[in-house]
């Protein structure tokens, strides 16, 4: 079984993966989930997925997904709690749609937390560029 956590998992790459969690649930689990602001989604993919740990990095929407949900998942906020996501420990693999430079630090850090990774953009090695090259040894 794969564990996976999401960054992005409220936009196209991430609710695309999401169907494709829903159609392999034999395969595939979702443990970790982040996303921008979007709490009336995310708050369904927690009720549809389960995962134990969700990030939304805006954090008023964090706050409103708080007062919402009722449940034993952890709900975190801000840059730390994608961070936390991108290196929870439960999962094996990480899935990076996050738009633009923003995906940047939490694929870098799991990386160094020894996570598979699987980019769905480019927009993260563009980003990176010549800087990245051995970063992560």
């Amino acid at each position: 079984m794969k564990k996976i956590a999401i960054l992005g998992s409220t936009g196209s790459i991430g609710t695309q993966t999401l169907e494709v969690v829903a159609a392999n649930p034999e395969e595939l689990a979702v443990v970790a989930l982040a996303a921008h602001k979007n709490v009336a989604l995310i708050q369904k993919q927690i009720e549809q997925f389960h995962p134990k740990l969700v990030a939304l990095s805006d954090k008023a929407a964090a706050e409103e997904l708080k007062k919402n949900y009722q449940g034993p998942c952890e709900i975190l906020a801000g840059p730390e709690g994608v961070m936390a996501v991108a290196t929870y420990a439960e999962a094996d693999t990480v899935l990076g749609a996050m738009v633009g430079y923003s995906g940047l630090k939490p694929t870098l850090a799991a990386i160094k937390a020894h996570k598979n990774i699987a980019l769905a953009n480019k927009e993260t090695l563009v980003a990176a560029g010549r800087h990245c090259y051995g970063c992560c040894g």
